[in-house]
């Protein structure tokens, strides 16, 4: 196939397998300006003259960045006349982990450029990255132990102690492409990380400066779960550890506070009611704080496995594990 032809070829996975959409279709494609450098200009052109083609109804929204203020109001105002939304724009990956109820299709687009799209990442059957994900998360969950290692000098393992799969309705946003398998609790795991290149934020809590440059390889000491230290040169240690007090400092999430949070999360997470709510009630915690660290550590489908975390050393005090995780984190002790 033409250039031309492997985009069309992407921009009907993305639009039909990807989002089973059909002719008729109202499709409103939310496009982040290009200026800020994540999203080009030729790729939501390209996907509404597919959506054209194929019989669909697109409008194109142009958006800023995620911390641009009302813009979430000003894409949910509309998308209320449309059946089905793709986020060409980071702000789609910031409510990824919110319950949709409105019957729409939401689709989040990690090819951020046409050529990524007409490439075989956007062009491969959307159904077979399924079934690849749904394989890696068989061996993954099915494993007795996991040994990670990489040529950096990676040395990580443990043992895997919650076998559950994720539930696929944990996730509003369908993803596109899928690339990305069920994380595996790590809280047992002990060894060395390499972290190399940069640090950057994850898609549902943006910042910026987006990224920390690492010059030379920092590896991270994971002691049961938990980060006790980094090694490293010392510029680059002292960069790394600047850059986890900027984030904690930034969300204002003390690690002692997020460590109280995380686990009364995880418990309400099991009772009736709505979790932050039932949350805040316990510990006073205010509730936008509470959906901030629920969002960080992966959504409410993540709270589930934070609560078999709890009180893994069988003192009878949950808090105390997940203190040493959220201290370790922030670089503390």
């Amino acid at each position: 196939m033409t250039a031309s032809e492997n985009l069309r070829a992407g921009c009907r996975n993305m639009l039909q397998v990807c989002g089973g959409l059909e002719g008729g279709a109202r499709l409103l494609i939310v496009c982040e300006d290009p200026d800020l450098g994540w999203y080009d200009t030729e790729l939501p052109a390209a996907i509404a003259a597919e959506a054209e083609a194929l019989g669909m109804h697109p409008t194109l929204l142009p958006v800023g960045g995620p911390d641009t203020p009302g813009e979430g109001d000003r894409i949910d105002a509309a998308s209320e006349d449309h059946d089905a939304i793709v986020y060409l724009a980071r702000i789609g990956d910031i409510g990824r982990f919110d319950a949709a109820t409105d019957g729409k299709v939401r689709i989040m687009s990690y090819a951020r450029t046409a050529d990524m799209l007409a490439s075989p990442y956007g062009a491969t059957d959307h159904r077979a990255f399924l079934d690849l994900k749904a394989a890696i998360n068989d061996v993954l969950l099915s494993a007795d132990r996991i040994d990670v290692t990489c040529p950096l000098g990676t040395e990580f393992s443990g043992n895997v102690t919650d076998r559950k799969w994720e539930d696929a309705v944990d996730v509003a946003v369908r993803r596109f492409p899928m690339g990305v398998p069920q994380p595996v609790i790590a809280a047992g795991f002990s060894g060395r990380v390499a972290l190399a290149r940069y640090l950057t934020p994850t898609g549902s809590q943006p910042y910026e400066p987006a990224s920390q440059e690492i010059g030379s390889t920092v590896f991270a000491m994971v002691e049961n779960g938990r980060i006790a230290g980094f090694h490293g040169e010392d510029e680059d240690v002292n960069g790394v550890r600047g850059h986890y007090r900027f984030v904690s400092e930034k969300f204002g999430i003390d690690p002692e506070l997020a460590a109280k949070a995380v686990a009364a999360l995880g418990e309400a997470h099991q009772d009736p009611g709505d979790t932050i709510d039932v949350a805040s009630s316990k510990t006073g915690i205010d509730a936008q704080m509470l959906e901030q660290i629920r969002d960080a550590i992966g959504g409410e489908g993540s709270l589930g496995k934070f609560a078999s975390m709890l009180d893994r050393d069988g003192d009878g005090n949950p808090l105390d594990d997940i203190a040493g995780m959220a201290s370790g984190l922030f670089g503390k002790k």
